[in-house]
């Protein structure tokens, strides 16, 4: 089963066809520069829609329960997402990496749901290390996405104003030859 979902999810690489909005002109204050080690996963782009976290060229996001490519806006969409490439954007982006206590303590309220929902079965009893990426915008609305870092696999999940309900993700490397 979790090689199904796997190939399943490589096989969408192909259709990773970016909104391209060029970044140019971007207001001054725009930040674009995600801090090591979640650059590797995470990369700012444009949209019609605003500014986007998203998945880099080399890793896609997945999620738990569609299992298609995910990104998540610098807009706080509550409805249809208003159009302006530059409206919304981000203006700080800040990590934190969790104790190993307090990672333990987060992974073991998102995990199981995310985990389980790719490959059926229980979280493995590694802890992750935790890091939380904290995304400003422009309205002074914060963006929180967690990334979970296992040994074998990485997942994610994303916090506006709240954390319920999950929204989780996988990150899948794209495979060589695409």
């Amino acid at each position: 089963m979790k090689y199904f979902i796997i190939l399943l999810c490589a096989l969408s690489f192909n259709l990773w066809a970016s909104d391209d909005t060029s970044c140019l002109n971007a207001p001054e204050d725009a930040v674009f520069s995600i801090p090591e080690p979640i650059n590797k996963w995470a990369q700012v782009t444009c949209s019609k829609y605003g500014h986007l976290v998203t998945y880099t060229q080399n890793f896609g996001w997945f999620s738990h329960k569609t299992k298609k490519l995910r990104s998540f806006g610098s807009q706080l969409a509550s409805g249809e997402p208003q159009t302006g490439s530059h409206q919304y954007y981000f203006t700080n982006i800040e990590i934190e990496k969790y104790s190993k206590e307090i990672g333990k303590v987060v992974s073991d309220i998102y995990m199981p749901e995310i985990y389980f929902s790719f490959f059926g079965m229980d979280i493995p009893q590694e802890i992750p290390e935790v890091f939380i990426v904290y995304f400003t915008n422009n309205k002074k609305q914060e963006l929180g996405v967690m990334f979970f870092i296992y040994k074998k696999y990485s997942f994610g999940s994303a916090c506006w104003d709240s954390c319920s309900p999950i929204n989780g993700f996988a990150i899948i490397e794209k495979p060589k030859n695409f």
